[in-house]
């Protein structure tokens, strides 16, 4: 199992991916903060960084699912514990977004991601579903 995620914390908000290539494009950090702007009401400043699996090239230690699992909640738990949030949002359907945890009183949002977004805007219609009660709340 290899994988790389960009993870993006706005002000409130961690935002996960999984990267196809060498990062994020433009279209794409623009889509995100178009996003975090109107679910925080505000344009915050985005930090990004990148998680990648496996964390060594070691073949003798641990590199199954159930460890990548560990090693990405606890890298976001210490992002969280830096700098806490109301929410981290799962961009897509991908198999390593499925090893984030439930938990830790920060809900889990899920979806469509950026590129499916940016090549068929419908999906954009179901990202605003899911963001649009926490717009309200920010009113």
């Amino acid at each position: 199992m290899r994988f790389s995620l960009a993870v993006v914390h706005s002000a409130d908000f961690l935002w996960l991916e999984t990267l196809a290539a060498a990062g994020l494009s433009g279209p794409q950090r623009q889509l995100l903060a178009g996003m975090a702007a109107a679910v925080e009401g505000q344009a915050p400043e985005l930090r990004e960084t990148a998680f990648d699996w496996p964390l060594h090239d070691n073949p003798q230690l641990d590199r199954s699912a159930a460890a990548a699992a560990a090693a990405l909640d606890g890298f976001l738990q210490r992002l969280l514990a830096e700098r806490p949030c109301r929410g981290i949002c799962l961009l897509g359907d991908d198999a390593p977004l499925g090893l984030v945890a439930e938990g830790g009183g920060v809900p889990l949002l899920r979806l469509p991601s950026t590129r499916a977004m940016l090549e068929a805007p419908l999906h954009k219609r179901e990202a605003w579903r899911v963001l649009a009660p926490l717009r309200a709340a920010q009113a």
